[in-house]
C-alpha cells in the first residue's frame, strides 16, 4: 500500500497532470455542448416546451396521438407557407399556396387568429417540436411488428437452399436469432426523448481524450524513471521489482477507472442537463435507436452498463499501454507501436466486411470495444469458427482474459528486463562504431551536427523511412478505372477542357439540341421501318447508334449544368472561365477525408522527428556544455530551427507529393490555366487566379502554417525538456483536434491548426478571403510570439524580461 500511495503521490505532484486533466475535462464537456447546440439547437433551447407537448400526448392511445400530431404538423407547415415573406422571389411556392387557399380557405382565418400570425419563430419551433415528438412515437407502434417478424424472416431465409445447410454459421445464426428476441415480445413501451441518451453514449471525443490521459499517466509511471536513469536504483532495492511493478499497475488501473467515470459521467450529466433522460424505468426498446438490441434493459440499467463497459475498456487500454511501456525503452518507438495498434484496429473495424472470413478481426479489437453503444444497442452474432457468438459476450470474455494475461506479462517484463543493457558488450561496440564515423578533419559545423543528431541519434531516419513507405503506398500504380458515366464525362471534357470560347459554346449547344431531338429521331427511325423505307438490319443499326448516344445522357447533363454555371459566372463576374474536369478537380480539391488523414499522419511524423531536437541536449545535461561554447546560443538555436524546417519540408514532400503524382498520372489536368472560379466549389473565392496558381498558393500557405506549427512543437519540447512528455503534449495540442474533427466535430477546424491542412475546404466554404487572412494573421502572430518566448527560454531570459546573460 505504501508503494501504491507513493506512485499516486508521484502522479499528483506533477504540474502537467494537475493542469491537463481538468483542462481536457472542460474541453470534453464544451465540445459535446457545442455539438448538440449545432445539430439540435431548437430542441436544446426549447426542451421544457417539448416535455409539455410530450405530456399532452403521453396518456392518449398511440394511433390517436399519431393522427392528431400528423394533422397538426400539416397545419403548421401550411401556416409556414402562408407566412413566407417576399413570395414573389419564390415563384415555385406560389402554386402550392394557391392550392391551399383554394382547398382550405378557412385556414387563413385560423392562421390570423393564432399566435403564429406575427411570430414565425414560434411557428418554426412548434413544427420542429411536433416532428420530434412524432419521430419518438412512431417506434412504439412498429416495434411489436418488428419482433414478431423476426421468426417470419428467419423462415423465409431458411427456404433458400444456400442458407439451409446445417452445420454452417448462417444456418445456426438464423435459428439462434428468433430465440434471442423471444423474450422481448409484448414488453410495455413508454414514450421518451432519446436525444440525450444516444448523443451522450455516442461521443467519440471522450475516447480520444481518455487515451491521451492514459498515455500521460504511463509516461510518468513507467518511462520517466527510465529516461532519468532512476530505474537502476529502484530495481536494486529490497522491493524494487515485483512490488513496484504491482504498485504501478494498481495505480494505473485505479487512476484510469476514476478518470473514465469522471469523463464519461460528465458527458452523461451534460446530456441529462440538455435533454433530460425521461423515465429511467422505461425499456430502451422504446427508442428507435435501440430497436435492434436484444437486451431487456431499462434506460437506467443501460446507462449503468455503459459506464461499466467504458470503465472496462479504458482499463484494458491502460494495461495494453503498460505492456508497451515496460517492454520498450524509447518514447518514439512506444508512440509508433501504439499508433500502429490503434491504426490497425481502426482499419480492421472500418474496412473489413461483417461477412468476411476474417470478420473476427473486425469485432475483436480495441476500437470496436470502445464502441460500447454498439455492443449494448445492436444485436450481432460473430462467426466464431462456425458458431454464432454474441458480440457482447465475446467482448466480455476476451476482456476478462486480457485482464489476467496483460498484468502478468507487464510484471514479468518489468522484473526480468535488463536495465543495465547499456553496459553490454554489443551496446559498447555500437557506440564505438558511431564514434569511428567521426573522422579527424571532418566538418563539425553546428548545422551538420544538428542534422546528425536529428536523423541518426534521434532515429529520424526511421521516421523518414516510415513516411516514404506511406507515400509510396499512396501512389496509384495500376490504371485507374472509371464507370460508364464517368468515362463518357471524361470524353466530353477531353474536347471541352479550356476557356469557354465560341467553339465550345457551339459544341455544347449542338449536343444539347441533339439530345432534345433524340425522342423524335427514335420515332423517325421506327416510322421509316414501318413504312419499309429501311430494312430491319438498317433499323437495328440506327437504333443501336441512337441508344449508344442516349447512354451519354447522364454525363452530358452534368456537362450542361456545368456549362450553365460557367455562363452565369462569366456574366456576373466577368471572368474568362472554362471547363475543368470535375472528376479531376474533386480528387484534389473535394477530398476532405484524405486531407484529414494526411494531416494526422504528417503531424504525427513531424512531432516524432522534432520532439527529439531540444530534449536530447537536456537528457544528460549536455546543454550546459553546448551553451558555453562560442556558438552555443543563438547560432545553435537557429541551427536547430533550420533542421526542424528541413525535416518539415522533407516530410511534406513525401506525404503530399503522391496525391499530385496520382492527379497528373490518372486524371485529366489539361488547360488548368483557367480561373479557379471555373470550379463550382470555389465560386465565392475572391481572387481571380488560375487553377494551377491556386494550387501553388495553397501549398505555400500550408507550408507557412506547418513552419509555425514546427515552431510551436519546438517550444513545447524546449519547456518540457523530456522526450516522452514533449511527444504527448504536442500530440494533445496538434493531433487531438485532428482526431476530433475526424470524429465529426467540424467546427474545431478554425480554432486549431487543422485548417492548414484543409485550406481547400476553407476556401470553398468561406464567402470572403478575409476569414483566411484573419486566421493566418493570428497564426503568424502566434508564431512570432512563440519564437520570442522560445529564444528567451533557451537563453535563460524568460523571467528576466530581456536582460541578456552571457
Amino acid at each position: 500500500m505504501k508503494l501504491t500511495a507513493y506512485e499516486l503521490m508521484k502522479i499528483f505532484k506533477k504540474t502537467l497532470i494537475l493542469i491537463i486533466i481538468p483542462l481536457l475535462m472542460l474541453i470534453n464537456v464544451f465540445l459535446y455542448y457545442q455539438q448538440e447546440i449545432k445539430y439540435n439547437e431548437y430542441i436544446v433551447y426549447n426542451i421544457e416546451e417539448y416535455y409539455e407537448l410530450e405530456e399532452m400526448y403521453r396518456n392518449m392511445p398511440l394511433d390517436e396521438s399519431l393522427d392528431e400530431i400528423s394533422s397538426k404538423i400539416k397545419t403548421l407547415e401550411d401556416f409556414s407557407l402562408l407566412t413566407i415573406e417576399n413570395i414573389e422571389a419564390l415563384p415555385f411556392f406560389q402554386d402550392t399556396i394557391d392550392e391551399i387557399k383554394k382547398n382550405n380557405p378557412e385556414l387563413i382565418e385560423e392562421l390570423e387568429n393564432s399566435p403564429y400570425a406575427d411570430n414565425r419563430d414560434l411557428l418554426t419551433r412548434d413544427i420542429i417540436l411536433h416532428k420530434e415528438l412524432y419521430d419518438q412515437l412512431v417506434p412504439l407502434t412498429k416495434y411489436g411488428d418488428y419482433v414478431d417478424g423476426i421468426q417470419g424472416r428467419a423462415d423465409e431465409m431458411l427456404s433458400v437452399s444456400i442458407f439451409r445447410q446445417e452445420g454452417t454459421f448462417s444456418y445456426r445464426n438464423i435459428i439462434k436469432t428468433p430465440k434471442d428476441f423471444e423474450h422481448l415480445k409484448d414488453i410495455p413501451l413508454k414514450l421518451g426523448l432519446d436525444k440525450g441518451i444516444v448523443s451522450a453514449t455516442q461521443f467519440p471525443t471522450t475516447d480520444i481524450l481518455i487515451i491521451i490521459i492514459i498515455f500521460l499517466i504511463c509516461v510518468y509511471l513507467f518511462l520517466q524513471e527510465k529516461e532519468s536513469g532512476l530505474t537502476r536504483l529502484i530495481r536494486t532495492n529490497k522491493k524494487g521489482r515485483f512490488n513496484i511493478a504491482v504498485a504501478k499497475l494498481i495505480t494505473l488501473i485505479s487512476l484510469t477507472g476514476a478518470l473514465a467515470l469522471i469523463f464519461y459521467g460528465s458527458i452523461i450529466l451534460m446530456g441529462n442537463y440538455l435533454y433530460g433522460f425521461g423515465d429511467l424505468s422505461r425499456y430502451i426498446q422504446s427508442m428507435e435507436s435501440f430497436k435492434h438490441s436484444n437486451l431487456l434493459l431499462t434506460v437506467g440499467q443501460y446507462i449503468t452498463l455503459f459506464l461499466v463497459g467504458k470503465l472496462a475498456v479504458c482499463i484494458l487500454m491502460a494495461l495494453i499501454f503498460s505492456l508497451f511501456f515496460t517492454l520498450i525503452n524509447n518514447a518514439s518507438k512506444i508512440y509508433l507501436c501504439i499508433a500502429v495498434l490503434l491504426g490497425y484496429s481502426y482499419i480492421s473495424h472500418v474496412f473489413i466486411h461483417s461477412l468476411s472470413h476474417v470478420s473476427l478481426l473486425k469485432y475483436i479489437n480495441i476500437i470496436y470495444f470502445y464502441n460500447t453503444y454498439s455492443l449494448l444497442g445492436e444485436y450481432r452474432n460473430i462467426n466464431f469458427f462456425g458458431y454464432p457468438i454474441n458480440n457482447l459476450y465475446l467482448a466480455a470474455i476476451l476482456t476478462g482474459i486480457l485482464f489476467i494475461v496483460l498484468p502478468v506479462f507487464s510484471v514479468i517484463i518489468y522484473v526480468k528486463n535488463n536495465a543495465a543493457i547499456s553496459n553490454s558488450v554489443f551496446h559498447g561496440l555500437k557506440d564505438k562504431l558511431k564514434l569511428n564515423k567521426i573522422k579527424l578533419g571532418q566538418s563539425i559545423k553546428p548545422i551538420n551536427h544538428e542534422l546528425f543528431k536529428a536523423f541518426v541519434t534521434g532515429k529520424g531516419y526511421i521516421i523518414i523511412l516510415i513516411a516514404l513507405i506511406i507515400g509510396y503506398n499512396s501512389i496509384y500504380f495500376e490504371e485507374l478505372r472509371f464507370n460508364e458515366d464517368d468515362a463518357y464525362y471524361n470524353s466530353y471534357l477531353a474536347v471541352l477542357s479550356g476557356k469557354l470560347d465560341e467553339e465550345r459554346v457551339n459544341f455544347v449547344e449542338e449536343e444539347n439540341e441533339r439530345f432534345e431531338r433524340l425522342p423524335e429521331e427514335f420515332a423517325n427511325v421506327y416510322n421509316s421501318y414501318q413504312e419499309d423505307e429501311i430494312t430491319l438490319q438498317e433499323y437495328n443499326q440506327k437504333t443501336s447508334e441512337l441508344e449508344a448516344f442516349a447512354l451519354k445522357g447522364k454525363a452530358f447533363q452534368n456537362v450542361y449544368d456545368y456549362y450553365q454555371y460557367l455562363l452565369e459566372i462569366k456574366e456576373t463576374k466577368g471572368l474568362e472561365v472554362g471547363f475543368v474536369n470535375k472528376i479531376s478537380s474533386d480528387y484534389i480539391f473535394d477530398n476532405k477525408s484524405r486531407d484529414i488523414i494526411n494531416g494526422i499522419l504528417y503531424t504525427v511524423l513531424l512531432i516524432l522527428c522534432l520532439c527529439v531536437i531540444f530534449p536530447n541536449d537536456y537528457k544528460n545535461n549536455m546543454i550546459a556544455i553546448l551553451k558555453c561554447t562560442k556558438n552555443g546560443r543563438f547560432r545553435l538555436f537557429a541551427c536547430k530551427h533550420a533542421v526542424a524546417y528541413i525535416i518539415a519540408f522533407i516530410l511534406m514532400v513525401i506525404i503530399y507529393l503522391p496525391q499530385y503524382i496520382n492527379l497528373i498520372k490518372n486524371y485529366n489536368v489539361e488547360n488548368w490555366n483557367v480561373p479557379i472560379q471555373s470550379i463550382m466549389m470555389f465560386r465565392n473565392f475572391n481572387i481571380p487566379v488560375s487553377v494551377v496558381t491556386f494550387i501553388i498558393l495553397n501549398i505555400l500557405i500550408q507550408f507557412l502554417g506547418i513552419l509555425i506549427m514546427a515552431n510551436c512543437i519546438l517550444f513545447l519540447s524546449l519547456i518540457i525538456k523530456r522526450h516522452s512528455l514533449a511527444i504527448l503534449a504536442a500530440s494533445a495540442v496538434f493531433v487531438c483536434p485532428m482526431l476530433i474533427q475526424w470524429a465529426g466535430l467540424d467546427f474545431i477546424r478554425r480554432y486549431s491548426f487543422n485548417n492548414i491542412y484543409l485550406m481547400f475546404t476553407e476556401f470553398s466554404m468561406s464567402s470572403s478571403i478575409w476569414s483566411t487572412v484573419l486566421y493566418y494573421t493570428v497564426l503568424i502572430l502566434l508564431g512570432v510570439c512563440i519564437s520570442i518566448l522560445c529564444w528567451n527560454k533557451y537563453n535563460h531570459n524568460l523571467l528576466d524580461l530581456g536582460v541578456k546573460k552571457r
